[in-house]
């Protein structure tokens, strides 16, 4: 119905990215209309506190695919984001990964690696975030392989300082393997 310039044109690869954002699973925080209570309501108008999921130490199992996460992570707290390892030291791409989600309109960050070696963070999709989106935290998270990612329009959140001007990619390692992923509208 809509005609779209989607070529290579002298080299330059001008095809634009897509990701579903829909999924038959779906897994979503329950959102007041407006922000109240102790959020940070002088910057926000919406409620900025919703679900998180979290993955530390000792887990058997971490295996997240093929869902639809939205009104996930929590402005302005640390270590609440919507899909999180948190100190779980070394992780087997065999028992743990992220990958072939959908993660939209999430108050803070989309899939956070923190003191965890190893995250495979793969094919996802990201909408509408604030603050950083694929995030490693402390800059010791070696190991992480981050392929074929999409996050588009990553927004200001009030975290750490640099979520400020906020990056789709937020990479604090060069011990990972990062290829294939695009941002726009950061």
């Amino acid at each position: 119905r809509f005609d779209h310039f989607g070529e290579v044109d002298s080299g330059v690869d001008m095809r634009g990215e897509a990701g579903l954002l829909s999924r038959n699973i779906r897994i979503h925080g329950e959102m007041e209309g407006t922000c109240y209570g102790e959020q940070l309501c002088s910057h926000f108008e919406f409620d900025t506190f919703g679900g998180h999921i979290l993955a530390r130490e000792g887990f058997a199992s971490f295996k997240v695919e093929n869902a639809e996460f939205t009104n996930l992570g929590q402005q302005g707290i640390v270590a609440r984001y919507p899909l999180h390892w948190h100190m779980a030291g070394n992780v087997s791409s065999d028992t743990s990964y992220v990958r072939s989600n959908s993660i939209h309109h999430t108050p803070q960050r989309c899939v956070t690696c923190h003191g965890s070696f190893g995250c495979v963070i793969t094919d996802n999709s990201a909408f509408e975030s604030l603050g950083h989106c694929y995030f490693m935290e402390d800059g010791v998270e070696n190991g992480t392989i981050m392929t074929g990612n999409l996050g588009i329009n990553t927004r200001k959140g009030f975290v750490i300082p640099s979520d400020k001007d906020p990056a789709t990619f937020w990479i604090t390692h060069p011990n990972s393997y990062i290829t294939g992923n695009a941002a726009a509208g950061s």
